[in-house]
């Protein structure tokens, strides 16, 4: 790959973060790992009327997802960010001003079980950030790392499932996949797991009024419009 310089509005001091996104009266989202931005450039032009944060730690990863974002027009409200998630977001991110965070094809951690996101510390500090009645995306095609991250968020966190559902099979022309990962999985043949969690009191270790976890059937696909 040839040197690219990054534009001047995609060098985002961490100083600078909080007023430029959190400032402005509209809904903010965050994205954690979002690669080379596929689903980020493609949310943000979908819902202009919304903040997007995607963090990417990897250099490489990131000076793609920045020349992707230099080919478009301009998107207000996307803040790339090249940095650690957990070390930005703790100082960055405010408590309560998060609506919907993504973690779409995280890496299992196969090898070391507390790193993953589920089962981190900092995963209170997150739930912190999100708004009441927020939202967690979680995308795998590991059926354990879901299963675990279904408990873990129930247990441990007391979010809410929403849903627990599979993607359609490469072959369904009504689905388009949000990442590169997931194109791949899906022509694989493999089977990709969609999860949704709500935050029902913007603090960890409280249920919901009614008590418990909400419970939604499990469908074997979803449509587009779910996405």
């Amino acid at each position: 790959m040839r040197p690219f310089h990054l534009p001047e509005h995609l060098l985002i001091k961490e100083s600078l973060a909080s007023p430029a996104i959190f400032s402005q009266n509209r809904p903010v989202d965050l994205e954690i790992g979002c690669g080379v931005g596929f689903h980020s450039i493609q949310r943000a032009k979908k819902y202009p009327g919304r903040n997007l944060i995607a963090i990417e730690h990897t250099r490489i990863r990131f000076q793609r997802f920045a020349h992707r974002v230099s080919r478009h027009p301009p998107m207000p409200n996307l803040f790339p960010v090249h940095a650690h998630a957990v070390s930005w977001i703790t100082k960055n991110v405010p408590r309560r001003s998060l609506s919907e965070v993504f973690l779409l094809y995280p890496n299992p951690n196969p090898q070391n079980r507390s790193q993953r996101w589920f089962l981190m510390p900092f995963w209170q500090r997150l739930i912190e950030c999100l708004k009441p009645g927020g939202l967690v995306h979680l995308a795998t095609n590991s059926p354990d790392y879901a299963r675990e991250a279904e408990k873990a968020a129930r247990e441990l966190w007391s979010l809410e499932c929403v849903f627990f559902r599979t993607l359609p099979s490469a072959w369904n022309t009504d689905f388009e996949p949000r990442t590169h990962f997931e194109k791949k999985y899906l022509r694989r043949g493999e089977t990709c797991f969609d999860l949704q969690f709500l935050n029902p009191n913007g603090e960890r270790g409280r249920r919901s009024r009614h008590g418990g976890v909400k419970r939604v059937p499990k469908p074997a696909s979803i449509h587009r419009a779910n996405l």
